[in-house]
């Protein structure tokens, strides 16, 4: 029995150009059965959905009248056989070249829009996790999520009414958020979607949001100290040299007292490209000093452009403070969960 909603899904995405079959295909991938993806596709398109049969092979009746050939006519037919027989080996090579080409290129264009369905529905799931609260569902779909919750449980067990707090937080960034992917790009395991959103009436910047495919599935990326540790050190001050090695943040990183694994804090890849607000001043600083450079710029300023350069862990507090010191709404528009931020203004 197939739901009203899994039906609308397939109905949207044929309305946006994929065809039956690439939906038949990805509901099977993701373990429905045939009769259910058959039925899901056929009410969705509201036509009759048939998978593809192979051709009765036409039969051959053999003719047992014999004739009487000369010799002569029969070394015509012969020379006649083998240079048909020639020309149909030439033109079966030349054809199996050609469907091959097509096949290959057919291929990867299925696997790219497979990706693309998939890349959507985990967003959408991302989305929907979030509203609901559901910490081991949303955690299932994030990169190293698993190593997340099991650290936040354990902080639970020392301070009660963690995991809650969390709840809220991940709740209230997404709570009454309605959003459309205005573009989705991939290469190899790698993927950035561009994602606009309006939240409580209002139309936010667009967002950047990273996923990473591992074992086949695709996770979000929220990168930070959420990937496999980098080295096992002695003390934090090894890891964090190990880190500034990496020309990555000579502090800021996390260190695990019990296991000794290091973590280095790592930042999303540029998607824009903000060399125009770069300030000799603030880059000729290590990066742990960066920051307060340009927060302290864009207040001078008051210009909350100068917030995209400060690191993805201070940026919003970076926005928080131009919207109080300009008393504008609008800066808060460059955070989803702009609650804090609104709730800052006067």
């Amino acid at each position: 029995m197939v739901s009203q909603q899994l039906i609308e899904w397939v109905k949207n995405k044929l309305d946006t150009g994929h065809s039956s079959q690439q939906m038949y295909n990805y509901l099977i991938k993701k373990g429905y059965s045939q009769q259910d993806a058959g039925d899901t596709v056929m009410n969705a398109s509201k036509s009759n959905f048939i998978s593809p049969s192979p051709n009765n092979s036409p039969k051959v009746v053999e003719n047992n009248n014999s004739k009487k050939i000369s010799k002569k006519l029969l070394t015509i037919v012969a020379i006649v056989l083998i240079v048909l027989i020639l020309v149909i080996g030439i033109v079966y090579i030349f054809e199996s070249y050609i469907k091959k080409s097509f096949d290959s290129e057919y291929t990867n264009m299925q696997s790219s829009d497979m990706d693309s369905l998939e890349i959507e529905s985990t967003f959408a799931d991302y989305i929907s996790f979030s509203v609901s609260g559901n910490l081991d569902n949303y955690f299932s779909i994030i990169y190293y999520g698993d190593s997340i919750l099991n650290e936040l449980n354990d902080y639970e067990a020392i301070m009660p009414g963690v995991i809650d707090n969390i709840k809220l937080t991940i709740q209230s960034a997404v709570s009454d958020l309605q959003y459309s992917i205005i573009n989705i790009s991939i290469e190899n395991d790698n993927a950035l979607i561009t994602v606009n959103a309006t939240k409580n009436g209002r139309e936010k910047s667009d967002s950047y949001i990273f996923l990473i495919k591992v074992d086949g599935e695709w996770k979000v990326n929220l990168f930070g100290w959420n990937h496999a540790p980098d080295i096992s050190a002695k003390n934090i001050s090894e890891c964090n040299l190990h880190c500034e090695s990496e020309s990555l943040w000579s502090s800021g990183n996390k260190y695990d007292l019990t296991t000794k694994e290091c973590f280095c804090w790592y930042e999303p890849p540029a998607v824009e490209d903000l060399s125009s607000l770069f300030l000799t001043e603030c880059e000729q600083k290590e990066d742990n000093f960066k920051d307060s450079c340009y927060l302290s710029n864009a207040k001078f300023l008051k210009d909350e452009s100068y917030c995209k350069l400060v690191s993805s862990m201070n940026r919003e507090s970076c926005y928080i403070d131009l919207a109080k010191l300009k008393n504008d709404a609008a800066v808060c528009d460059n955070l989803w969960d702009d609650t804090v931020c609104l709730n800052s203004l006067n």
